[in-house]
């Protein structure tokens, strides 16, 4: 997140390179190979959910 807050201007790009970084964002793996959705740290609701 930092890289992009840095080194991109997040207002000009399209629709599809922001859905990118946000993928890039919430998926990407840390050092410890678990991305943020993995460690609960953002929760995304997904139509597999138990009721």
């Amino acid at each position: 997140m930092e890289f992009l807050k840095k080194n991109v201007d997040l207002k000009s790009l399209s629709q599809k390179d922001l859905e990118l970084c946000t993928n890039y964002v919430l998926y990407g793996k840390d050092k410890d190979g678990t991305s943020m959705v993995d460690k609960k740290l953002i929760y995304i609701k997904s139509k597999h959910n138990s009721y």
